[in-house]
């Protein structure tokens, strides 16, 4: 296995190309989703990701857009994020569009 550090710039991995872009999470805390594409195939991997404005969807829409497969994480519930008994952490971050209020791929 070969590690490559990664910025936003595409690079290949034998015959696939890995598109890393940056997506939303709590601030300071650089967080990448990752489409693969291997010309046949597709797949995009969202990690970690929270949705507090519209703006922060653009890049997770971009790479899932036609991918034959989404990986995406999305832990937290909308009762999590709407409770006023949330975690600190979550109250710190304000509301959350989750579950079927989310963005559509």
């Amino acid at each position: 296995m070969t590690a490559t550090a990664v910025n936003e710039k595409a690079f290949r991995s034998g015959a696939t190309t890995v598109t890393p872009c940056r997506v939303n999470h709590a601030p300071g805390v650089p967080i990448f989703g990752f489409r693969l594409d291997d010309g046949d195939s597709s797949m995009a991997y969202i990690p970690d990701v929270e949705y507090l404005d519209d703006a922060h969807r653009r890049p997770a829409l971009e790479l899932a857009d036609g991918v034959d497969l989404l990986i995406h994480d999305a832990h937290h519930t909308a009762t999590k994020y709407e409770n006023p008994a949330r975690p600190r952490a979550l109250q710190r971050r304000g509301g959350c569009r989750t579950g079927a209020r989310g963005g559509r791929v």
